[in-house]
């Protein structure tokens, strides 16, 4: 997470956490279920099932380290499921489990304009950097690589540095879009990798939400580091007010969410849109394309264009200016 001036933070750290081990006869079979139970009331924080010896079952639950059981809880859960024995216990220390892979990270090439660093930032970094070679440190989007700008977003979380082919297909259709004084809406931003992308690309103004705090909070560090300023914020769309008029709506609208997550609000999104804007639809799997582009074009909008990887489509649509026909 952020501070509130946006200054570049290391790996969020959270408390330690007290971890233990349970062994547990399989017999009766509820019994896993009963120390399930018995552990939640405790306050775990998670519970895994490892496979044991034959007839028994292992059993690791996580506590913060201030809620740690004490000998009584142990008598108690003894006294509840007879035959049940702590392993051990102690404390584990919260680990970035992708510093090892951000070090090693190279800078990821989208479409052909782009390329992400995921690695993480130098602590003392300028504002502006000079380009560098690829061998080396990609420069922030100040810069340009053999061409391509280039943005610094470290893989600090899962929200999106363009490994995935559904935020590649989205960034890939916007690419493809004239965006040159166009305002653009980016809708579940998550790292806000395309919404600073549609900076870069030529656009007047970018707006990005998500409805994880965490995301939009980061994508505005993101954002600061790498000297763009789309305009994020954390939320559904009924934060936007409804334009007033087809001139105040967005030009092009990217959707990069899962379609579950997104359909008791996809009507007032595409509000959003300007008519004969784009909309850029990711986030969908191959086999769920025909039922989502049925449903976007209920809303008013004609499909004009399609892209695949693996098992992940994006789609374009344009929204129709007025009741007829689809454009040509």
């Amino acid at each position: 997470m952020s501070g509130p001036t946006g200054g570049p933070l290391g790996p969020p750290m959270g408390p330690r956490t007290y971890r233990l081990r349970f062994r547990l006869p399989h017999v009766p079979e509820e019994n896993e279920d009963l120390l399930a139970a018995w552990l939640w009331d405790k306050g775990t924080l998670g519970i895994e099932f490892q496979s044991g010896p034959p007839g028994e079952s292992v059993v690791v639950a996580s506590f913060e380290e201030e809620r740690q059981l004490v000998k009584k809880d142990l008598s108690d859960l003894e006294a509840l499921l007879p035959g049940v024995e702590l392993l051990d216990s102690g404390l584990i220390e919260e680990q970035d489990w992708l510093a090892a892979w951000r070090s090693a990270a190279q800078p990821i090439p989208l479409g052909v304009r782009l390329l992400v660093d995921p690695r993480e930032w130098e602590p003392a970094a300028p504002a502006a950097a000079a380009a560098q070679s690829v061998g080396t440190r990609a420069p922030r989007a100040a810069g340009a690589i053999a061409g391509r700008f280039v943005l610094q977003i470290p893989a600090r979380t899962a929200f999106g540095v363009g490994t995935h082919e559904s935020t590649r297909l989205a960034y890939e259709l916007l690419e493809a879009t004239p965006l040159t004084g166009k305002r653009v809406l980016d809708v579940g931003c998550g790292s806000g990798i395309l919404a600073m992308a549609a900076l870069l690309l030529g656009a007047r103004a970018a707006v990005g939400f998500d409805i994880d705090p965490t995301a939009a909070l980061l994508a505005g560090q993101y954002a600061r580091h790498n000297n763009l300023q789309p305009a994020i914020f954390t939320g559904t769309v009924r934060a936007l007010a409804r334009p007033a008029a087809a001139a105040d709506g967005f030009d092009v609208v990217v959707l990069n969410v899962l379609p579950h997550e997104i359909a008791d609000e996809l009507g007032q999104v595409i509000d959003q849109l300007a008519p004969g804007g784009d909309l850029l639809v990711s986030g969908v799997l191959a086999t769920e394309a025909d039922a989502v582009r049925l449903g976007i074009e209920r809303q008013g909008c004609w499909r004009t264009g399609e892209l695949q990887a693996g098992e992940w489509v994006g789609l374009r649509f344009q929204k129709r200016a007025r009741l007829g026909k689809a454009p040509e």
